[in-house]
């Protein structure tokens, strides 16, 4: 799980948290995220799968952090 700034997902419905559930990867091409925006309590909010593709992908390299901050970036959330 981790922080992120609060944004409003529904009316009413404010995330807290990103938590990335799983992360597969398809060597040469791209990575997808399985994630979910949570609230306060962990209630789930949002869900679904984020690529990371094209030079996003190449430039990760062998830090596991890149994939962390490039689902914040796709998914317009910043970590707290």
């Amino acid at each position: 799980m981790n922080a992120i700034n609060p944004i409003t997902v529904f009316p009413n419905k404010t995330a807290t948290q990103l938590n990335i559930s799983a992360v597969y990867v398809y060597l040469g091409s791209r990575a997808e995220a399985t994630c979910q925006l949570l609230d306060a309590d962990g209630v789930q909010l949002w869900a679904g799968v984020v690529t990371i593709e094209g030079s996003d992908y190449a430039a990760w390299g062998t830090d596991d952090a890149y994939i962390l901050n490039q689902v914040a970036a796709q998914l317009g959330v910043t970590l707290a």
